[in-house]
């Protein structure tokens, strides 16, 4: 007897299978492995496949290349979120902007090598090219200008155009040594000095505002204190009657 298992033919009798009969049965067999297969890739790439829906990339700019899960995600420039896998919600645009990012989330990278080397970091902003390149992990800074922030590894630091320093956090640094020579700043209050003065000692308050308040009396100044209450002080000397002079180390 063949190999073949036997089929029970119309008349009873066991006959082997025509070469017909083999044909269709392989051709259903591979048909079915067929179907198992093409569910295998939808089960694994469909999560794939639905995050690339929710991403938006400009057309021939190799971004996106590694997305697994990652969505809602705007890359414009070549290579620019080009690894990303998980990523959410993150805005790149500029030749490798957020290039290496993988799983940061929340980014906004606007310029040439922008946060290029930020894989984990979410919520920073960067404007400039290499604004926060180095940046790999840290969360929460903001950059603007040219290389802003291009040697911050920290968090919650804010750079305009200032380089920054790595392994710093909560720190604020405006313009750079050597290149700004003056400040003016306005807001603070009063906008007009005390006393109609020109000038003002500006200091801290414990809200974090800038006050303008009046300068310290200089050491050794002398005035004219009134014997009773109710009368003015003046300065010495002391011309009126009822007054005593009185070294003032310091108001």
């Amino acid at each position: 007897m063949s190999t073949f298992k036997a089929l029970r033919g119309a008349t009873g009798q066991d006959v082997l299978p025509t070469a017909r009969s083999v044909t269709t049965a392989g051709r259903i067999r591979t048909l079915g492995l067929a179907l198992v297969a093409v569910a295998a890739f939808a089960l694994v790439g469909g999560a794939a496949s639905a995050a690339a829906s929710t991403n938006y990339a400009c057309p021939g700019q190799q971004s996106f290349e590694g997305i697994t899960t990652g969505s809602y995600n705007t890359a414009c420039g070549l290579q620019a979120m080009k690894f990303d896998t998980e990523g959410n919600g993150n805005e790149a645009y500029g030749y490798v902007a957020l290039q290496n990012n993988s799983t940061g989330s929340g980014n906004v990278a606007v310029g040439v090598n922008a946060s290029g080397q930020t894989q984990s970091g979410g919520n920073n902003v960067a404007i400039g090219g290499g604004a926060l390149y180095e940046n790999i992990a840290g969360e929460l800074n903001v950059a603007l200008g040219n290389s802003a922030g291009y040697k911050v590894t920290g968090s919650s630091n804010i750079d305009i155009s200032n380089e920054g320093v790595a392994g710093e956090s909560g720190t604020t640094r405006i313009g750079t040594e050597g290149k700004q020579t003056k400040a003016f700043v306005s807001g603070i209050y009063p906008t007009s000095p005390p006393g109609g003065s020109k000038t003002c000692t500006v200091k801290v308050t414990e809200a974090g505002q800038l006050v303008c308040s009046e300068p310290p009396a200089p050491k050794g100044l002398k005035i004219c204190v009134p014997e009773k209450a109710g009368k003015p002080i003046t300065l010495a000397p002391c011309t009126k009657r009822g007054y005593k002079e009185k070294e003032v180390a310091e108001l």
